[in-house]
């Protein structure tokens, strides 16, 4: 069974393939920059604090 790290190598791989040292770097920087914002939202900064504060209705929604 795949680990969720396999699966994202294999994403990239996937992606990567035929991209450029530039090209790369820029999908590298575009993954880091989402990475932060969505690490913003689930401090409670974003659109998901509202579920963190009713944890009954996330677990309904789920």
């Amino acid at each position: 069974m795949w680990s969720v790290q396999d699966v994202a190598r294999d994403q990239v791989r996937r992606q990567a393939d035929g991209l450029d040292v530039a090209a790369v770097a820029e999908k590298v920087a575009e993954a880091a920059v989402r990475e932060q914002e969505t690490a913003e939202q689930l401090r409670g900064n974003g659109s998901f604090y509202a579920f963190e504060m009713d944890r009954e209705r996330l677990a309904a929604i789920w």
